[in-house]
């Protein structure tokens, strides 16, 4: 998906009286195994129910992205890898990067999903599993690294070292920005906060 596609085509999981924003390796699985019975749609809220997404540290999500994505194509040279790191945040992976399948950008910023999106609230990946098992009786412990990149994860670490951990950190200060000031703000979900669907 290119930027100008994201932008206009985030992907929305109404459920209920409430609507899910999908957020490329940000636990879509466990997410939407959670509700159950769920569509898809482009507009963000039909039902005017609540709006909600769940975030991730923007180093570890992109780590977990580019694991993903070298899984996907493990026969990419890891030299046009770390050429195409900087693109790949901003929806401009060249198209060898995708595979046929899937057609998503697993780096492209977190930031870029959240601005201009209605959300009323958070979910903090660290806390995703408390909050499916309160608020739909759903265990995701065994989700975790269901797509099979762990074994990946090593090498898009080292691919980032490569690139320059600093430049990369630099490069994911915005998203790093706003994902803080997500984390401190009110609008973020705590186990204190219990059952949010009734």
């Amino acid at each position: 998906m290119f930027y100008n596609e994201l932008i206009d085509k985030c992907e929305w999981a109404h459920h209920g009286a409430h609507s899910y924003l999908l957020i490329q390796k940000n636990a879509i699985k466990s997410v939407t195994r959670a509700l159950g019975n769920y569509y898809l749609d482009n507009v963000p809220n039909p039902n005017n129910g609540l709006k909600w997404t769940v975030i991730r540290n923007p180093m570890d999500r992109m780590i977990s992205g580019l694991a993903f994505d070298i899984k996907l194509n493990p026969k990419i040279h890891e030299t046009y890898i770390i050429d195409n790191l900087q693109n790949s945040l901003y929806g401009l992976m060249s198209p060898v990067f995708r595979s046929d399948i899937h057609k998503e950008n697993h780096t492209y910023l977190q930031s870029n999903y959240l601005i201009n999106n209605p959300i009323d609230f958070y979910v903090d990946i660290n806390d995703l599993n408390t909050f499916l098992k309160c608020n739909f009786d759903y265990d995701a412990s065994g989700n975790i690294d269901e797509d099979g990149s762990r074994e990946y994860k090593g090498k898009a670490k080292e691919l980032i070292h490569r690139f320059g951990q600093q430049r990369m950190e630099d490069l994911l200060a915005f998203d790093t920005h706003i994902y803080n000031k997500i984390k401190t703000s009110g609008n973020i979900w705590k186990w204190q906060h219990g059952k949010v669907f009734l």
